[in-house]
C-alpha cells in the first residue's frame, strides 16, 4: 500500500489485489469510526480514493498509522 496524494481534504492508496487482506481492515476501521466517503477502483492494482472533511482525515490518518504501520 503506497499513499499517492495526500491533501487536506482527500487521500489516495494505491495497492494490489494481492495486499487486500492488510488493506480491507483499515478501510472497514475507515468507514466505521470517521464516516468518510472512500472510493475504490482498478483492477489488479487497485486505489482508494478518502475524502472527508479535515476532521475525519485526520482521523483517517491516525487509523492508518495506527493499522499499517504497527
Amino acid at each position: 500500500m503506497k499513499i499517492i496524494n495526500s491533501g487536506a481534504n482527500s487521500l489516495e492508496l494505491a495497492y494490489s489485489i494481492f495486499e487486500w487482506r492488510k488493506v480491507k481492515p483499515i478501510i472497514d476501521e475507515i468507514r466505521q469510526t470517521t464516516g468518510a466517503e472512500i472510493q475504490i477502483y482498478g483492477g489488479l492494482f487497485k486505489r482508494a480514493v478518502i475524502s472527508g472533511t479535515t476532521y475525519q482525515m485526520d482521523g483517517v490518518r491516525k487509523v492508518i498509522k495506527q493499522k499499517y504501520y504497527h
